[in-house]
Parts: C-alpha cells; sequence; structure tokens
C-alpha cells in the first residue's frame, strides 16, 4: 500500500512541478508584451520592465532577460552569430551587457523559437559547473528589427525552492531532457539506503517532454530482500504455529481472520478515500496555478503598459520644456501626436486587462468556492458552466484544445456545483491527458475539439453528454474504466483515479448515472442527473 500511496504522491508532485515551471513564464510574456506593444525599447526600457516584474511576481530566482538579434556569420566557420541587442540580469552565462555576442549554447533555444513563431518555448537545460539553467524564448520584433526574447532560469535554484518541504526524505526525483542524455538536472539529496520501488513520470513541456525518475524507500534501512527474508521467515513461524493449534482452535482462529479481513478493509478504504481526496485537491491545486498564471498576465501587462505611458509622459514634458529654442513647432505637434497616440493605446490595453483579470477573478472565486466547501445550494446550470469554462481555458489554450459548450440557459438545479464542477474537471483533463498524442508536431491553430451538451430530458431529470475527438478507448478495456487505480498511461500522467471519481461523484453525491458510448470516433460519456440531487446521497 505504502508503493501505491508514493507512486499516487509522485504523480501529484510532477503535476505540480509542471506548472510551478510553467509559472516562472510570466516575466517573459510581459516583456513580450512590452516589446510587441511599442516603436522601440530601449536598454533603459527594458531594466524598468525586468524591476518591476522583480516587484510584481516576487520571483526569488536569479534570472536574465534579453533582446537577441542575428549578427553576420562568423568569418572563419560561416555559422550564423547572435547578439543581445539589450540585456537585464546577473546571470553569468547572460550578462547584462548589450551588444555582447551571447553564448554558443544558448543558440539551439533562440533558432527553436524561429520555427514555432510567436509562441513561448522552454529549450534544452544548459548545465554549468553543477548548475543547471532553462532558457525560455519567444519570437519578436522591435523597431521593426526581428529577434528572440530570451529569457534565462537558475534552474536549479527554481528546481530547489519548488520542492523544499514538499518531499519527504525517503523521496528522491532525477530529472532528465531528451536533448541531455543521462544528465540529471534535478541534483536532489540521495536516499539514506537503497530504494525498493521506482517511478517514471513523464511530463510535457511543450516542445519537449521532460522525465522525471522517482525513488521510494520505505523505511530508509535495509534491502528489499533482507526484509522479504525476514517476512518469509516470520511467515513460516507463524504459519507452523497455526498449525499446531488449528484442531484445538478453529473456531477462534476463523474469529481472528474474519477480523482482520475486516480491519485490513477498512484500511484500504481509507487509504482510497486518501488518494481520491489528494487527487481532487491536485486538481484544485492545478486549477490554482493555472488561474494564477493566467491572471498574473494581464496585471502584469497593465502595469507594463502604465510603465510606458509614464515613460512616453517624461519624454512629452521635456520635449515641451525645451527652453533652448531647438525644437520648432512641428516638433512639439509630432511629440504631442506621438503621446496621445500611445496614451490612447495603453489605455485600451489597461482597460482590457483589468476586465480580463475581473472576470477571472470572479469565476474562479464561484468555482474554488463550491468546489472546496462541497456545499448545496440552488444554481444556474449555464452560469455554472460558464464560469468553470473561464477557469479552464487556460489550461485548455495551452494544450491547444478548443472547448465547445451548449446548454440552454433555463436549466435551474438544487444540487452540489462543486461536485458538478469536479466531474466536468476530471472529464476534460482526462481528453488531455489519453485522447491526443502529445508528441506530434500540429501546426493548425487547433489539434482537438471537447464538446458538453445539455438537454432537458423532463422536468425533474437532464442529460449531459461530454466527447472529444481522440483516439478513443479500445474495447478491451472499457469494462475497467471507471475502476479505482486503472489507467492505460501508469507512469506517463495517469493516476487511475480521474474517472473513478467523476463515477463516484456522478452516482453518490449528484444522485444520477454515467456511461461510456460507444462511438465511431473519440470518447464520448453520457450522465443522467436530477435537477434536484436526493437529500441522502450527501451528509
Amino acid at each position: 500500500m505504502w508503493e501505491l500511496t508514493s507512486v499516487a504522491e509522485a504523480e501529484r508532485l510532477s503535476v505540480g512541478l509542471r506548472y510551478r515551471v510553467l509559472r516562472n513564464r510570466e516575466p517573459l510574456i510581459a516583456v513580450s508584451t512590452l516589446y510587441s506593444g511599442s516603436d522601440d525599447v530601449t536598454q533603459a526600457e527594458l531594466e524598468i520592465a525586468r524591476s518591476q516584474i522583480l516587484d510584481i511576481t516576487d520571483l526569488e530566482v536569479d534570472h536574465s532577460i534579453a533582446f537577441i538579434e542575428l549578427a553576420s556569420p562568423d568569418q572563419v566557420t560561416g555559422l550564423p552569430r547572435y547578439t543581445a541587442a539589450q540585456a537585464a540580469g546577473e546571470l553569468a552565462i547572460l550578462p547584462a551587457v548589450p551588444g555582447r555576442e551571447i553564448d554558443p549554447r544558448l543558440i539551439p533555444a533562440i533558432e527553436a523559437a524561429s520555427t514555432e513563431p510567436g509562441e513561448l518555448i522552454l529549450g534544452a537545460f544548459i548545465r554549468v559547473d553543477s548548475i543547471s539553467y532553462l532558457p525560455i524564448v519567444i519570437s519578436t520584433f522591435n523597431a521593426g528589427r526581428p529577434g528572440t526574447l530570451l529569457y534565462l532560469l537558475n534552474f536549479s535554484q527554481l528546481l530547489d525552492t519548488v520542492t523544499k518541504g514538499e518531499i519527504s526524505p525517503r523521496t528522491t526525483f532525477s530529472l532528465f531532457h531528451p536533448l541531455t542524455g543521462t544528465t540529471n538536472h534535478a541534483s536532489l539529496p540521495a536516499l539514506a539506503s537503497e530504494p525498493e520501488a521506482h517511478h517514471v513520470v513523464n511530463i510535457d513541456m511543450g516542445l519537449y517532454e521532460w522525465q522525471l525518475t522517482w525513488s521510494f524507500d520505505a523505511n530508509g534501512s535495509g534491502s528489499a530482500e533482507q526484509r522479504l527474508a525476514y517476512t518469509i521467515a516470520l511467515g513460516g513461524t507463524l504459519i507452523t504455529l497455526m498449525l499446531s493449534f488449528i484442531i484445538y482452535n478453529l473456531l477462534h482462529q476463523r474469529q481472528i481472520i474474519g477480523e482482520q479481513i475486516e480491519k485490513k478493509t477498512l484500511e484500504l478504504i481509507e487509504t482510497q478515500t486518501l488518494l481520491i481526496q489528494r487527487e481532487k485537491m491536485a486538481a484544485l491545486g492545478q486549477m490554482v496555478a493555472s488561474i494564477s498564471h493566467e491572471l498574473n498576465t494581464p496585471i502584469g501587462n497593465s502595469l507594463l503598459a502604465a510603465t510606458l505611458l509614464r515613460s512616453r509622459s517624461k519624454d512629452l514634458v521635456a520635449t515641451l520644456g525645451d527652453h533652448n529654442g531647438l525644437l520648432t513647432d512641428y516638433d512639439r505637434k509630432d511629440a504631442i501626436d506621438t503621446f496621445v497616440s500611445v496614451a490612447a493605446e495603453s489605455t485600451r490595453l489597461i482597460e482590457k486587462n483589468i476586465q480580463r483579470a475581473t472576470e477571472l477573478i470572479r469565476s474562479f472565486k464561484q468555482v474554488a468556492v463550491d468546489q472546496s466547501s462541497e456545499r448545496r445550494r440552488r444554481f444556474n446550470l449555464s452560469e455554472t458552466l460558464r464560469e468553470l469554462e473561464h477557469t479552464l481555458a487556460p489550461s485548455l489554450r495551452a494544450e491547444r484544445l478548443q472547448f465547445t459548450l451548449d446548454v440552454p440557459g433555463s436549466i435551474n438545479m438544487d444540487s452540489y456545483p462543486g461536485a458538478l464542477y469536479q466531474v466536468i474537471s476530471n472529464l476534460v483533463s482526462n481528453s488531455m491527458t489519453h485522447a491526443y498524442d502529445h508528441s506530434h508536431d500540429d501546426r493548425t491553430p487547433y489539434r482537438g475539439e471537447l464538446l458538453l451538451e445539455v438537454t432537458s430530458i423532463d422536468k425533474e431529470h437532464i442529460l449531459i453528454v461530454f466527447s472529444d475527438d481522440g483516439v478513443g478507448v479500445a474495447d478491451s478495456v472499457q469494462a475497467n474504466i471507471f475502476d479505482p487505480f486503472f489507467t492505460t498511461r501508469l507512469g506517463s500522467g495517469g493516476s487511475g483515479l480521474g474517472l473513478h471519481i467523476v463515477f463516484t461523484l456522478v452516482t453518490d453525491v449528484l444522485g444520477g448515472s454515467i456511461k461510456l458510448m460507444s462511438v465511431e470516433h473519440g470518447t464520448t460519456f453520457q450522465m443522467t442527473i436530477p435537477t434536484s440531487a436526493p437529500e441522502s446521497k450527501r451528509s
């Protein structure tokens, strides 16, 4: 049972690590907005932006940011050369020295960005003196010149921060990147003794998949073979004693065995309940991380727009305050026109991003309250599912999946919206994990579509149909799809609890039924749910 618990914990921590790493893309998103919204970004403006980002995000990881331009090829080798037109930060591998040629080890990440214009790319790790650096890049322009924004993180420092207090001394993992071979980028402390079990989790980081190899030590001392030998010896002794007294104590032994079975059954139920609760909280934690990332983007955009407006205001004041007579009235009028244009655009960006942040906060607040409290209340189904759609949007956009919601506005329910949120979220997560090929390089805007349709059966029941257009479910596993701990992707992002939680919530909490439909393409789930949940289903 400890091994099963460790596997579930490894899956949860792997998901958490992925989202904590992806959250550190926010400074690059903010700076790319500055470049795309300005005619010409200067070195000083980049330094101001970086300082503002540090204040907003409380980023405690060493990093550097630079705008990279392609220089003339090397005269000897003919290979391309790249220079940092602007640079800000403290990392030795990417110092704040504008005009300096960059380290050749950064070039693969920069060239990868050119193959995915406008997309955030996490490049391969760069290992220097036992420290791993993670380059994050995106192609953009500055004053009409094409280039690449490069954001370089001290990944080893980030990993120490993320794992501190999260991983027990009996657990560790190694982190491998497909382009760096056997180099372990985790560098976590070794276990006290040989691990008894290993578990591999592959996490999708966009252009590449990272491999986390987890190792578990059951008790921190002794080998698995020694414990097995002790267990066999002890078991043999107990069996001998039982055989010696079985004639005289048959009824007593039966009673003991019955009590042991009952105890183990209760322990298994408690463990399963604990794992299910962890899975539910992991889903809520994933939603929190996703919304936090999505929320920081409009807030960061608004602050950068305000910073740009303040900078342009200072330029205007300096121009209008020219006392040397060097500027003509035409120059002043041109400066005013330029400022008015920048002010209008900055104001529009600030208003748009604040509205976006307000919508996200309102939607997430309701979803989080319902899902954490598991309270019963009356609600409009269309409004509730629209709120959930807002919270799922960042994850769906990251996976390039389209989500279509078809819900009548006239359906009102007296039920548990938190349970309904969990059901839909798990079905969406199941499609993300299993329905689509994550390694396929698809240049189309979307690589799949999810559809949620709701219709009224009668005044007391509704029909919810969730479907995707992915690879579908093999006939050989359809009978086990709702079983606990059953998964076709153990070690690759599947814990085997997602659909079991869906089945439990639909039948035990919402008072309905769910079944997997036989369809020609993709996967379809059909749920029949009462508009008023039975009182006896939730104490």
